[in-house]
């Protein structure tokens, strides 16, 4: 995608490290014309020519105030902001028109709405060990967070998405090389059911031996049930059978 300056981020850090090594060569340069002062700096110009993790956060930083005080000097019609640039009443305008930027930069999108840092994209990586002990990274996912004003923003609406997720590539490092629990619980037999409900053991076994005296008092319940039903059929069938032989009245 295309960032502040009308270029990529792949076209920035090619146009990053030619500048970083013509000021290499410059000062080298500059070095060999000053001999006589004994300047002895070795610039590793043979070298290649790393970026540094953090260039692209200074580059966005430059970008963000330039187009905050291009805000601030071109859409207020009082010079009163552009007179005294430390007064408070300029400083309080120049944070506000940085809280409502949004743009993409180098490092990400840039977006500070209701919000006291940026937010950012994360990239969700995981770092293993090959067959030759050698450390290579395997992307598993990306998040995007909702870049939405947090003053505007609604119950309704989620936190972010993920746009991209591969759980399956996702290695483990247990002992069976399986997804472990995200609150295991230690009770022995009832380990399984505290889990499941995230709750402590002695809760766990309270619940337990509850759910297992009613079971109880139901099945003495269903037997009583089954005990009476055979009584009663048993005397209906004897008074049935003496009445046949007219030792009862009807």
């Amino acid at each position: 995608s295309v960032v502040q300056g009308n270029k990529t981020v792949y076209e920035w850090k090619q146009a990053l490290k030619k500048n970083m090594r013509e000021t290499k060569n410059n000062y080298h340069n500059a070095q060999r014309k000053n001999s006589e002062n004994d300047i002895d700096i070795d610039f590793d110009l043979n070298d290649k020519i790393r970026v540094n993790k953090y260039s692209g956060y200074v580059y966005d930083a430059v970008w963000l105030y330039a187009k905050a005080l291009d805000t601030l000097v071109n859409t207020n019609s009082s010079t009163s902001y552009i007179q005294n640039l430390h007064s408070d009443q300029t400083v309080t305008e120049f944070v506000n028109i940085i809280k409502n930027m949004d743009f993409e930069g180098v490092s990400g999108r840039i977006n500070f709405k209701g919000r006291p840092s940026r937010l950012s994209n994360v990239r969700i990586m995981q770092w293993l060990k090959n067959t030759s002990n050698a450390i290579f990274e395997q992307d598993i996912g990306v998040y995007i967070p909702d870049y939405g004003d947090v003053e505007t923003k609604s119950r309704n609406q989620t936190d972010g998405k993920m746009e991209k997720w591969n759980e399956r590539l996702i290695r483990w490092q247990t002992s069976n090389g399986k997804k472990p629990l995200d609150n295991p619980k230690e009770c022995g037999i009832f380990s399984a059911f505290a889990t499941k409900l995230d709750i402590d053991c002695q809760l766990a076994i309270t619940i337990v031996f509850i759910i297992g005296f009613a079971i109880l008092l139901l099945l003495i319940f269903i037997v009583f049930l089954m005990f009476r039903r055979r009584y009663e059929m048993k005397m209906k069938a004897t008074e049935d059978r003496m009445r046949a032989l007219g030792l009862l009245t009807p």
